[in-house]
């Protein structure tokens, strides 16, 4: 297993409850032993949680009977069977391999980025270091142009910085500078968010909230002596203070092994079983995979099962039986205490009405029952989901599976692109 993030965690603690240590022997290798809950990250940067707060160990969120190794990929020889690890320069050999290593901020790719960053005009709340410093620069933000710039798709957490918007509003109106201060989400996509439905809803929240909306500005660069950013046709947005969401890319020894990853770095897999279009002993899970739909912590707690199954099945023999049918699930912080539920899989956008079972929380409409979920989501997190429990079947993010309306993509729409 590459990569001890959520993906990664949850595949290996389900694959240890499929097959036991004499049957199995299951190894994962991060670069460290820090495991951060990253959806927390847009709280630091109102300093609503403390950065200690999001941290535990990798090693420490492992079944027993799971080796942990620290160190990090720098090559897969497929061929061979061998994982090559860079500064240890041990190789690995493996039967089957689950690539988790997620998606990678890389600011490196957007000329003037570094140099806002080092001006203290451009900020990021996607680590924790730029959380904190986003934190205090908000603080001291008294007046002028907000704006939150996604540079490219696709992102980790795709609503976070819709949500990063909603917060903000709420943010300089309890201080009392929400006058003085204008919100612009920036974005590439043709509106706020590129599901039809979904994307109605959050952009009336958005317009209620007095957020403008910027679409289809491809960033190209960003100028920290004029204070704006500029767009691949020649557009420029000024800002006064800039969020930006820097473009993600794949692991780099995930792009420099043949066959094996998209232009962008991410494992091209079957869609439904996980596994790699380059070879049958490789799988790939979470924001490493490239899939059509979004790169959040729930679609990799709802493939999670998929690939531990399909991994035991590859390896006793069997074809792979398990499908994932592109399940995505999102509360979305819509401020005054309330969020808003989004669900869709590959095929259709769930809408309307109320999810069944004990909560029914109503879809794509705030509620503060929503919110109050969504608030819980950190604990569970640690204590049902990343363990893989069975109690997780009783968590918010397990009950919004059996949506009373639906809908089918229109014409000339992607299913499930995000």
């Amino acid at each position: 297993m590459l990569g001890g993030g959520t993906g990664g965690t949850i595949v290996a603690n389900r694959m240890r409850r499929l097959a036991g240590p004499e049957e199995l022997e299951l190894v994962v290798v991060d670069r460290d032993d820090v495991h951060v809950y990253q959806p927390g990250l847009l709280y630091v940067a109102f300093s609503q949680m403390a950065p200690g707060a999001l941290v535990r160990r990798r090693s420490r969120q492992l079944q027993p009977g799971i080796r942990f190794l620290t160190g990090e990929a720098c090559a897969i020889d497929l061929s061979a069977r061998l994982v090559h690890l860079g500064e240890r320069g041990d190789a690995l050999a493996y039967d089957a391999l689950v690539i988790a290593t997620g998606a990678r901020l890389a600011p490196e790719t957007t000329a003037g980025f570094a140099a806002g960053v080092a001006a203290g005009w451009v900020h990021t709340f996607y680590d924790p270091a730029g959380a904190e410093s986003l934190a205090a620069a908000l603080e001291s933000f008294e007046a002028g142009r907000l704006v939150v710039d996604i540079v490219d798709e696709p992102i980790k957490g795709p609503v976070s910085p819709l949500e990063f918007c909603i917060l903000a509003d709420g943010f300089f109106r309890h201080r009392r500078r929400r006058s003085s201060v204008e919100i612009t989400l920036v974005t590439p996509l043709g509106s706020a968010f590129n599901r039809p439905l979904a994307g109605a809803a959050l952009a009336e929240v958005l317009a209620k909230h007095d957020v403008g909306v910027v679409a289809g500005f491809r960033t190209q660069a960003i100028d920290p002596e004029g204070r704006f950013l500029v767009s691949d046709d020649d557009r420029r947005e000024p800002a006064d203070l800039a969020v930006v969401v820097a473009r993600q890319v794949g692991a780099a020894f995930v792009s420099g092994t043949e066959g094996l990853a998209d232009p962008r770095g991410f494992v091209v897999v079957d869609i439904h079983t996980l596994q790699s279009q380059a070879d049958p002993a490789v799988f790939a899970i979470g924001d490493a995979a490239a899939l059509p739909t979004l790169k959040a912590g729930t679609v990799a707690h709802f493939a999670a099962g998929v690939v531990a199954e399909n991994v035991v099945h590859f390896l006793r023999g069997e074809p792979p039986a398990a499908r994932f049918d592109g399940h995505a699930t999102y509360l979305v912080e819509t401020g005054d205490r309330t969020a808003l539920v989004v669900d869709f899989d590959y095929g259709t956008e769930h809408v309307g009405g109320r999810y069944r079972g004990p909560i029914g929380l109503p879809l794509l409409t705030p509620s503060r029952l929503a919110h109050l979920a969504k608030r819980m989501v950190p604990q569970l997190y640690w204590r049902a989901l990343l363990p893989a429990r069975h109690a997780c079947a009783l968590t918010p993010v397990a009950l919004f599976r059996a949506p009373t309306g639906a809908t089918r993509p229109g014409r000339g729409e992607t299913p499930g692109s995000g």
